[in-house]
Formats: structure tokens, sequence, C-alpha cells
């Protein structure tokens, strides 16, 4: 289990978990942990943003004793008709019909489910009905279905479905430990010492993260972005570690102080005596 605060990606706490367990097992404990380490960091409202498989109401039972935050669910459909939802979503009023040829998208939003009974809270849902796929027509179309939990008030559905999306933002930060940070195997066969391997790993990336992204800030004399082709948000680890982490210097003392030399051809050279300078005169 991964929590990730912001769109930098800060890893704000992990869990190694046995492959049979079930995602949504200690996962309550598991946000209620994330929620008290967010709140150390900032008190802004926070928006908890989970997959299908933690549609749970342990869930939000947790989340709402919290104040200042929202939560964005995938719903897990279970035995649902995707039919049921076709004919809601075509009987539904101020539903946005999008039709593009070989599909028809319906975006909306409700309060009941497909066999009329409330729900506890309104959800945002999205039928799709395919007519073709890969450029040859379906005897039969198929039906998509997406519906999302939803707390944040003032957004459109598309909206919701589009701030889920980004959610996906987050494998690529799984992308990160596993690949840039060699942890795409663990290295003992005991799993408490894999665990503790994991938690190391939290601290590097997040070292690493910070790095790049005080590296973002830094400009030349003439106040243009150092070495950046293009407006970024963030630099990949690897990006950091290679151009930031492995770069010769010279370690020297001189004048009852110790600095770091690097060469001048070094494109990156100010870029890393500047991010060294902050990170030693930065409090803690």
């Amino acid at each position: 289990m991964f929590g990730y605060l912001g769109t930098e990606g800060y890893l704000i706490n992990v869990e190694l978990r046995e492959g049979s367990q079930h995602c949504q097992k200690n996962t309550p404990e598991f946000i209620q942990e994330i929620l008290k380490l967010t709140r150390q960091i900032t008190q802004e409202p926070l928006l908890i943003r989970l997959d299908s498989g933690n549609d749970s109401q342990d869930n939000f039972e947790v989340i709402k004793t919290c104040e200042g935050v929202d939560v964005l669910v995938k719903r897990n459909l279970r035995k649902e008709s995707l039919d049921g939802w076709l004919i809601l979503a075509q009987n539904t009023e101020s539903v946005r019909l999008i039709r593009c040829g070989h599909k028809s998208v319906w975006v909306g939003q409700t309060t009941v489910d497909p066999k009329g009974r409330a729900l506890p809270r309104p959800i945002v849902f999205k039928v799709t009905e395919r007519y073709e796929e890969k450029g040859e027509p379906l005897l039969f179309p198929t039906i998509e279905v997406e519906t999302y939990w939803v707390t944040i008030a003032g957004l459109s559905p598309q909206e919701v479905i589009n701030l889920y999306h980004d959610h996906g933002t987050s494998e690529q930060f799984h992308s990160e430990i596993k690949s840039d940070l060699g942890l795409e195997r663990f290295p003992s066969c005991r799993f408490s010492s894999n665990s503790l391997i994991l938690h190391l790993a939290l601290l590097a990336y997040n070292i690493l993260r910070i790095i790049g992204q005080i590296s973002l800030e830094e400009q030349d004399e003439n106040n243009l972005p150092i070495n950046r082709r293009k407006k970024v948000s963030r630099r990949r680890l690897r990006t950091v570690m290679q151009d930031l982490m492995y770069m010769a210097g010279r370690l020297i003392y001189s004048g009852r102080r110790w600095s770091i030399s690097f060469g001048k051809i070094n494109p990156f050279a100010q870029l890393a005596e500047n991010v060294l300078y902050r990170l030693r005169c930065s409090p803690g």
C-alpha cells in the first residue's frame, strides 16, 4: 500500500503486504495513519482518491471523522446490471449525451441505483454503449459503466471523472520506486527485512523528490530555468540521480569550511551547488 501526497507525488506512508491479502484489509487503519501524517505537513483541504478495491463503508467512517477531508472513490459495481445503468442514464434528466459515431456516452449524476433504491450519497456515472470495436461493427453493442462516490460540492460530473483519472499518475510513482530505486524485487527472504527496506526506500524516494523539485525552481543569471528544454512539474528520480547525484566533484576545505567543487563544463554544476546549499541551510 502506498499513500502519495500532491501532484508531485511525495510518499507519505507505505505498508508491505502479503500477496494473498485483500487490498481492503486494514485499509481504514492505514488511511487513519495517512491523515495523521499528512496533517503534520499541511492543514490545507485534502482529497482522498481510492480505487474500486477500497469501495467500503469502513473507509468512509474513518474519513468523515476528519475535518476538511473529501473523498473520491470509484464504485465497485458488484452484481449491478449494466443494462440497468444504461436505462437509468437514458432516462435521467440533465445527463450529458456525447455521440462519437461508433459509441454513445452518457455522463451525469444520480441519487438512486438502477433498481430505484436511494443511495446514501450522490454518485457520478459514465455509461458507454459501443457499437464497433477496432473498426469492426458489433452484432450486439457492449456496455461499459463507471460510477464514483464523491463528496466534493460544486464540480460537474465530467470534472469529477477527470479528477479521478488523474489518479493514474500514481502508477508513474510506482514505476519510479520499482525501476529507478531498484525495488522490482526485494533482496531478502524475510518479510520483516523487506518491510524495513521498503520504509528506507520511502526516505530515499522523498529526498530525491525534494531535490528534484528544488532543482526546478533554480534559475540562471537571466532568470531562466537551468537546463530545462520544456516546462515540467517534476523530475523523474532517475533524472535526479543521473544529473545531480552521479556527478564527479572535489571535496575542498578552505576558509575553515567544506565545499564541493564540480567541473565548470558540467551543465548541472551550478544547479547542484544551489541545491546542496539550500538543503544545508534549510531548517531540520
